[in-house]
């Protein structure tokens, strides 16, 4: 009986134990891509939430992503609408990854949406294209500046269809990702191109703050000629306006303006030194390298005049 007894309690130990595990696993705080929406021809936006937050008052989260996929923006959601927000996808670019941290003076402890990312696809890759999240535990921390375990979940873009919902009219974040992520998309068209030559072409005296507005449109017809993505262009195009399309177009322009500038200078800078160091050999030696050099010549002279000298005795003998 006794037996039957310690039997009975040890499997309603384990099955108690068990059910507890489970209970844990499934409340883990998950960060996944949530929805994949297509927005136009080769743009989408992609979500990203949390569930079963515990409870967050900054994070340091990290995207990595292969060839193939151009990133427009990043923007908000409703966990960080508030506190500060910031990423580095314009810096790193090139290096197929961004960090987006965020912070508040108080920790969130709703479920939703973390950020929103922007992206453009290359159709024609063929190639599986994924997208790696990762966070920072130091970085992650709640009200009480403890760490927070999260569960980061990745995306793989080819094996996912996108959906075409149509976000509700009052989602404000979805909105402004959207606008947000437009504008990515101009911006990073217009940096592809020699801004410099296209704009100083429809400016004489060099000043791009003087411009008419028909040069203005004249300017973002040039930029925007390609017949592949002109219908979209156009939608962005009319959506963001004439002056906002011109506010991009010239912060490129002064971009490239500096980078010629400094490019320019170090070229000069290198041309100085090396003309210094041809025209100046001694320069750059030291003293007692220069020592030197004169005791060997004066040591060669020697030994030119002895051995003329000998050369001289000999004759004379003969």
């Amino acid at each position: 009986m006794m037996k039957k007894l310690i039997s009975f309690i040890t499997a309603v130990l384990l099955i108690t134990h068990c059910s507890v595990v489970i209970t844990r696993a499934s409340e883990m705080p998950k960060v996944e891509i949530s929805e994949f929406i297509k927005t136009d021809t080769d743009s989408y936006l992609m979500v990203v939430d949390i569930k079963n937050n515990p409870g967050l008052m900054g994070f340091k989260m990290s995207i990595s992503y292969g060839d193939g996929v151009e990133i427009n923006s990043i923007s908000r959601g409703e966990i960080t609408g508030k506190g500060t927000f910031s990423d580095n996808h314009e810096i790193h670019r090139k290096d197929n990854f961004f960090d987006v941290l965020w912070n508040y003076s108080k920790e969130i402890k709703d479920d939703g949406k973390i950020f929103i990312i922007g992206i453009s696809i290359n159709e024609k890759k063929e190639q599986e294209i994924k997208l790696d999240i990762s966070y920072s535990r130091p970085d992650t921390f709640n009200e009480n500046y403890e760490e927070v375990i999260l569960e980061c979940e990745d995306f793989v873009i080819n094996e996912k269809q996108p959906t075409n919902i149509v976000p509700k009219k009052e989602d404000v974040y979805f909105k402004t990702a959207k606008r947000e992520n437009d504008i990515g998309i101009i911006k990073n068209e217009i940096e592809k191109k020699n801004v410099v030559s296209i704009v100083n072409d429809f400016i004489k005296d060099k000043n791009i703050e003087r411009i008419s507005e028909s040069d203005k449109e004249k300017i973002i017809k040039k930029f925007f000629n390609n017949k592949e993505k002109q219908n979209r262009d156009i939608n962005i195009l009319n959506d963001l306006g004439t002056d906002k399309v011109f506010q991009i177009i010239k912060q490129a322009y002064k971009v490239q303006i500096e980078t010629v500038k400094e490019t320019d200078a170090e070229e000069d800078k290198n041309d100085i030194v090396g003309q210094s160091k041809n025209n100046n050999f001694f320069t750059g030696l030291k003293l007692k390298e220069i020592v030197m050099m004169i005791l060997v010549g004066f040591i060669i002279v020697i030994i030119i005049f002895i051995v003329k000298r000998e050369r001289y005795k000999h004759y004379e003998k003969k």
